[in-house]
């Protein structure tokens, strides 16, 4: 049986709490699926999927691998100062997530971009400044045979042809992907076979949503507006701009359109209702004031995730 693993990016600049990243993975964390019990050995190996009897729930996911980005997409998010050291992100990520069942932190962002260096022959550090790694390069190592990834990863796969992987990403930027605004988006779908956990937040009503749809435009807009192959911060694109509607449309028209290249891709396409997602951001959390916004800054992060940025000054209020 293969080892079934949800790949979670996120630019971890920082990890936020239960209203932000921590919910998302422990919902990811907990998800179940519907098997068919093995009959292989048993004389009466007459299940069907109708019948009930005969079905057990599984875990969906025997891992959820984090992923802090390495080498952000967009230049203006690249050492302009205000993104902490990769090795400090990955240092929160495994505080921020290390209660949460079969979490693991992962640096295949930096192996990745290792590889696809190797790969397209970029040897000198000045030509590697301008590498482009995006999810697709990163599926094709994790899938890549010869790769090395598998035998030095945190992960716990012995072999890349073992693990089938799934992706989780927030609803806006599964909009986004869905319109092919990615690079090689139509290859990310072929790759995992639609196995997408898109993840959202359901509002009491339209109103609500539209409150929330407005307040995130007007704080991240530039981010939204320049939305290609990248994790960010998933929660900080608005977890719930849009509806359930509007993804149920979206999943029909990008199943129809790619058919022929990944005929299952409806079927394997999960909406996840995140009931404890807030509007918080990362941006907001590197925005906030020492001695102003100590309550949100409690709310927002982790205790040890706190801690830890005030410990290593990583942001202006922990300055």
């Amino acid at each position: 049986m293969k080892r079934r693993v949800c790949l979670f990016g996120l630019s971890a600049n920082p990890p936020t709490g239960e209203g932000g990243h921590v919910g998302i993975v422990r919902e990811l964390s907990q998800m179940k699926m519907k098997m068919m019990k093995n009959h292989n050995d048993n004389d009466d190996a007459t299940a069907t999927e109708t019948d009930n009897t005969n079905n057990v729930e599984e875990e969906r996911f025997h891992e959820i691998r984090i992923l802090p980005v390495y080498s952000h997409m967009f230049n203006e998010k690249r050492g302009n100062g205000m993104q902490a050291s990769y090795e400090a992100r990955l240092e929160m990520c495994r505080l921020a997530f290390r209660e949460i069942p079969k979490v693991i932190v992962s640096n295949d962002e930096e192996k990745c971009f290792e590889w696809y260096a190797k790969r397209i022959g970029k040897t000198k550090e000045e030509d590697r400044k301008n590498i482009r790694v995006g999810t697709a390069d990163l599926l094709d190592m994790l899938m890549d045979d010869t790769s090395t990834n598998s035998n030095t990863s945190d992960s716990s796969d012995s072999d890349s042809t073992q693990a089938e992987y799934s992706f989780a990403l927030g609803a806006d930027t599964f909009m986004d992907l869905s319109k092919l605004k990615w690079r090689r988006a139509a290859d990310i779908f072929q790759l995992l076979n639609g196995r997408l956990v898109v993840f959202h937040r359901k509002e009491e009503n339209e109103n609500e949503n539209e409150n929330v749809v407005n307040k995130m435009i007007t704080s991240d807009s530039k981010y939204d507006l320049e939305c290609r192959d990248s994790y960010l911060d998933l929660t900080e694109l608005s977890q719930s701009c849009s509806t359930n509607k509007d993804l149920d449309q979206r999943i029909d028209e990008i199943a129809q359109s790619l058919h022929t290249k990944c005929p299952n891709l409806k079927e394997n396409i999960i909406l996840l209702n995140v009931p404890s997602l807030t509007s918080v951001s990362s941006s907001r959390v590197r925005d906030s004031v020492d001695g102003v916004d100590d309550v949100f800054l409690e709310r927002s992060l982790s205790p040890d995730v706190l801690d830890y940025v005030k410990k290593n000054r990583l942001y202006s209020f922990a300055g």
